[in-house]
């Protein structure tokens, strides 16, 4: 009788001492001499990364034109149109938006002659405005005019647009006055992207 109670006591303080431990009995197996325990999370961990970027340039580049011969006639002459590709890139990271503006330069010929900047004649179609690389082409600011020696806006992107690059074709004709004189002509015209609109 003796040793049923000293076995008894002895389960009696092992439960115990197994609730005092764990707080339950739910998760302690009589057949085992080990607590079955819960199934625990595998640790994870985190780590962060960090990259810094640096800003580029708002950068645009335009070939050279050469039209062809025109020959006078007592009337005015309208050249074949010339395309000038221009390849604009805004990689400023910025998102200030950009325009391109365009002007003429006066041609003049080796006996001093001119023909006015304002013969310039210029088209750039909506549609020939691609987006090479990054967001939504820009928008095209004209369809056909007449430069002078004022710079005016041709292309132009808001703020948050036009970051990438992008291809557009200028159609550039010459229109040669009655009175022209004969001879060779050098000219041209500035294309210049400047950094918001």
């Amino acid at each position: 009788m003796q040793r049923r109670f000293i076995f008894l006591c002895l389960v009696i303080g092992v439960f115990t001492a197994v609730t005092i431990l764990f707080g339950s009995t739910a998760a302690f197996d009589l057949a085992s001499p080990v607590p079955v325990q819960a199934a625990q999370a595998v640790p994870t961990g985190s780590a962060s990364a960090y990259v810094k970027i640096l800003p580029g340039i708002l950068s645009l580049s335009s070939n050279e034109v050469s039209f062809q011969d025109l020959l006078l006639t007592g009337d005015p002459v309208l050249s074949e149109p010339v395309a000038n590709i221009m390849l604009i890139t805004d990689s400023t990271g910025c998102g200030c938006g950009w325009h391109v503006t365009m002007r003429g330069d006066d041609f003049i010929s080796a006996t001093h002659r001119y023909i006015l900047a304002d013969n310039f004649f210029l088209q750039i179609e909506d549609e020939d405005l691609v987006s090479i690389a990054g967001q939504k082409r820009p928008q095209s600011f004209v369809g056909d005019i007449y430069l002078s020696r004022t710079p005016r806006t041709v292309i132009y992107a808001n703020p948050d647009f036009g970051m990438g690059t992008f291809r557009t074709k200028a159609e550039i004709g010459l229109l040669l006055p009655a009175n022209a004189y004969a001879g060779s002509y050098k000219g041209g015209f500035v294309v210049v992207a400047i950094s918001s609109p």
